[in-house]
């Protein structure tokens, strides 16, 4: 298994509000994809998908429609799915399937997630949060590269996009 893993959510990470339908089930942006693309090279790191995706369709269907949409990398697995307590129950449980997954695989290595929504604890430290209006951008691809141990590029070393950080610090 991979050193490093990156934990993706689609919707908002792989592609925004305004991406094209798609015949595909889901809509991927290009660019949004180029950018994973580039992140998952250079960090070497496999792909954990944590989207509600995972429960939808089979995970054979999932992976050959991200690499149909131009996703490329290892595809190491997905989170367990935790149950709600029923329709109104709106417990974050994202962090918690990562949590379990982690613990499942005795993961000891770096690992960081992708996601447009902020309902990752207890691993909040290890998220980067996407503007669902915009999905992964270079900004994002710079910080998830240091919280993965220090993986960069040489190409562009921008830490974080001030108008995404406010974006991200309104939501909280």
């Amino acid at each position: 298994m991979s050193r490093r893993i990156i934990f993706l959510d689609i919707d908002g990470v792989l592609n925004h509000w305004s991406s094209p339908p798609a015949p595909l089930y889901f809509p991927c942006d290009p660019a949004n994809v180029a950018c994973f693309n580039r992140l998952v090279a250079t960090a070497e790191a496999g792909i954990v998908v944590s989207s509600d995706w995972r429960n939808i369709m089979s995970w054979e269907r999932l992976c050959t429609i991200l690499v149909q949409h131009g996703v490329s990398g290892e595809f190491v697995g997905k989170t367990p799915s935790l149950e709600r307590e029923g329709p109104f129950d709106r417990r974050p449980i994202r962090g918690h399937e990562v949590d379990l997954w982690l613990k499942e695989e005795r993961f000891e290595g770096e690992f960081v997630i992708l996601d447009d929504r902020g309902d990752l604890e207890p691993h909040g430290h290890r998220l980067v949060r996407t503007d669902p209006e915009v999905g992964l951008v270079e900004a994002d691809v710079q910080r998830a590269m240091q919280l993965l141990g220090g993986a960069t590029d040489e190409r562009n070393n921008v830490v974080d996009s001030p108008l995404l950080q406010n974006v991200r610090d309104d939501d909280l």
